[in-house]
């Protein structure tokens, strides 16, 4: 069987068959297809480059493989999160800041807008007992059902 795929698997099949694991990653969102799909194209570029047994090259796409999924979930993945704060609980959300793009001084309701998406979202709803404008900056003092509760910064 080896014999067989030695002299029957070129290059250019490791490539197709990355092309098709990347493309189930659309599928699937896990970023695993997407992994093991990359290293299958490395493989064929490889394998171009200076051919090899197919033994040789299915250890190299493991490796590849192993090496790009611990890299995703140890170094990628956690500086991602970090950048959301999709995860973050509304107690580290207290005290955050954003801009104010939208008040109405009569009902104390606006929009503000955040730089990092904040609990999943970059504009929230916000409720204010002070007279906030446009460009203001403002600090989350709590949670009102969907909307936050928020104050005048300091900083303005």
């Amino acid at each position: 069987m080896i014999e067989y795929l030695d002299g029957n698997v070129a290059y250019w099949h490791w490539i197709v068959f990355g092309i098709f694991c990347m493309s189930i990653e659309m599928l699937a969102p896990t970023m695993f297809f997407l992994l093991i799909g990359t290293s299958a194209v490395m493989v064929g570029v490889i394998d171009y480059v200076s051919p090899m047994s197919f033994s040789m090259q299915v250890v190299i796409w493991a490796v590849l493989s192993l090496g790009d999924t611990v890299v995703w979930f140890k170094v990628l993945k956690p500086i991602m999160k970090g950048r959301t704060q999709s995860g973050m609980a509304l107690e580290q959300a207290l005290g955050q800041t954003g801009m104010v793009t939208r008040f109405d001084i009569t009902r104390g309701r606006g929009i503000m807008r955040f730089t990092v998406p904040l609990l999943g979202q970059e504009e929230w709803i916000i409720l204010s007992k002070d007279k906030l404008t446009p460009g203001d900056t403002a600090k989350i003092d709590g949670l009102s059902g969907n909307s936050l509760l928020v104050s005048k910064s300091k900083e303005n």
